[in-house]
C-alpha cells in the first residue's frame, strides 16, 4: 500500500512574502501537489478494498489489521479524510460494530457534508441503532437518494438496509393524507349533493305553465342543474387527484412534507 509524504500544511511556508504573488503561487502549487498525493494514497487503499474484500472481511483478524491501517495513513485534504473516515465506518458496519461505525460516519459528514453517501450511510446507522425518528431517517434516506447512481457501497445496499422503514413512512404519510382527503370530499359533498338533488327534483317536477304570457322555467333550471354538476364534479376531480399517486410521487410529497 501507499505512503504518504511527510509534507503537512505547517510546512508551506511561515515566513514574510517578499514577493505576494510568486510565493502565493508556489503555496497553491504545493498545496495542490499535498492533495493529488492523499487522493493518490487513498485510492490505493480503496483498489486494495475493493479488490480483496473478501479477503479482508474471511475473518475479525485481518479485518482489524486493515481498519488500523486506514486509521493511520495521513491525510492533510478534509475531502479525501472524509472517505477514509467513510471507508473506515463501512468497515466497522460489517464488522456487526454500529456504535464505532457510526462515530467515524459522524466524522465523515462533518469533514465533507457535500457528500450524499456519505449521509445515507449515517442514516442507516441511525436506523439500524433506533437513534432517530422513523420519519426523519425516511425523509433523508429520500433526500439522499435522489440522484445517487454509483457509490463505494452500491445503491441497492441502501435502498435495501432502509426500504422498509420508508415504505413504513410513506403508506403512513399517506394513508393520513387520503383520510383529510376524504373528510374534506364528505364535508364539501354534505353541500353540494343535497343542492344537485333538490335542483334534479324540481327539474324532473316542474310543471310547465300554459297559456301565451306564461313564462317557462325549465330551460333555466336545467342550465342550473349542469352548472352546479359541473362544479360538482370539479369537487370529485380534485378529490380524485389528492388520493391517487404513484409511489414515487407519494414519496416525492413525502420529501417535501418534511423538508
Amino acid at each position: 500500500m501507499g505512503t504518504l509524504s511527510l509534507l503537512s500544511s505547517s510546512d508551506l511556508g511561515n515566513k514574510e512574502p517578499k514577493r505576494k504573488k510568486l510565493v502565493g503561487s508556489i503555496h497553491s502549487g504545493m498545496a495542490n501537489e499535498v492533495q493529488r498525493n492523499d487522493k493518490r494514497v487513498f485510492q490505493e487503499y480503496l483498489d486494495y478494498f475493493k479488490q480483496n474484500k473478501d479477503d479482508i472481511f474471511s475473518n475479525r483478524e485481518k479485518a482489524e489489521v486493515f481498519i488500523l491501517e486506514l486509521s493511520k495513513i495521513k491525510i492533510t485534504s478534509g475531502k479525501i479524510k472524509a472517505k477514509v473516515y467513510f471507508l473506515i465506518a463501512a468497515c466497522y458496519y460489517v464488522l456487526g460494530e454500529s456504535s464505532l461505525s457510526y462515530d467515524y460516519a459522524i466524522k465523515a459528514v462533518n469533514n465533507d457534508s457535500t457528500e450524499q453517501e456519505f449521509h445515507l450511510l449515517q442514516t442507516v446507522l441511525e436506523n439500524d441503532m433506533q437513534i432517530s425518528a422513523s420519519s426523519s431517517i425516511a425523509s433523508k434516506a429520500l433526500n439522499n437518494l435522489k440522484g445517487l447512481y454509483s457509490s463505494l457501497l452500491g445503491r441497492a445496499f441502501y435502498e435495501n438496509e432502509l426500504r422498509q422503514t420508508i415504505n413504513e413512512e410513506v403508506s403512513k404519510f399517506k394513508a393520513a393524507k387520503v383520510s383529510e382527503a376524504r373528510n374534506s370530499f364528505f364535508l364539501k359533498s354534505l353541500f353540494w349533493v343535497p343542492v344537485l338533488i333538490f335542483t334534479l327534483f324540481k327539474y324532473v317536477n316542474y310543471v310547465e305553465p300554459s297559456g301565451w304570457f306564461s313564462f317557462n322555467w325549465k330551460p333555466f333550471i336545467f342550465m342550473i342543474l349542469l352548472v352546479l354538476g359541473g362544479c360538482y364534479f370539479i369537487v370529485i376531480n380534485i378529490f380524485l387527484k389528492q388520493v391517487r399517486h404513484t409511489s414515487e410521487e407519494w414519496e416525492e410529497m413525502y420529501c417535501n412534507e418534511y423538508k
